[in-house]
């Protein structure tokens, strides 16, 4: 290897040094250190005693697991496309040439010009009840257009209320993301 190349390779090894550093430090070391949790029976106060592979076994036969995995999956594989197609529906929407346009832009990117707090909190107080009267208004309104219940369900009688609403904070938060950049 002539100088100039061990120089090159000096200054490339130094340059990429921080990345490899965090690579190692920041992601390969947790990754591996909580594939050896898994393995352990540690509740932090007493020293970890190795269990080999009982905790998966335990996982596998709670049954809250079963349905936490649904939701994950009904999430990813139906949210996302459907958050994908409100999306792109929206983006052709406001760029045709409409009668109110200006009205329909302006709806659109309120939530992106109100604090980014404002909007999620209120959606998340939906879900609870918690509202004050003006949340209330607006959550029955929202009740009667997407045919959620936002202030008299409960989670656990109804299965199907916790995925709609995360549906519509989930794509609201992602407009807010896009839109206040």
């Amino acid at each position: 290897m002539s100088p100039a190349q061990r120089r090159d390779l000096r200054d490339g090894l130094l340059f990429t040094s921080p990345f490899i550093f965090g690579v190692l430090a920041l992601w390969v070391g947790p990754m591996l250190y909580s594939i050896y949790l898994t393995t352990q029976d540690w509740n932090i106060i007493t020293p970890p005693k190795f269990v080999a592979l009982r905790n998966f076994t335990r996982l596998l036969s709670d049954p809250l697991v079963r349905k936490s995995l649904y939701n994950t999956a009904y999430l990813t594989f139906i949210g996302v496309p459907l958050q994908l197609l409100v999306a792109f529906a929206l983006a052709l929407m406001l760029n045709q040439k409409i009668r109110g346009l200006s009205l329909y832009r302006t709806v659109y990117y309120i939530p992106s010009i109100t604090p980014a707090v404002a909007s999620p909190s209120f959606e998340m107080s939906l879900p609870f009840g918690k509202s004050s009267s003006a949340e209330s208004t607006l959550s029955f309104t929202m009740g009667i257009l997407l045919g959620i219940d936002c202030l008299g369900h409960t989670y656990n009688k109804n299965a199907w209320a916790p995925r709609k609403d995360i549906r519509i904070l989930s794509i609201d938060l992602g407009r807010v993301a896009r839109c206040s950049c």
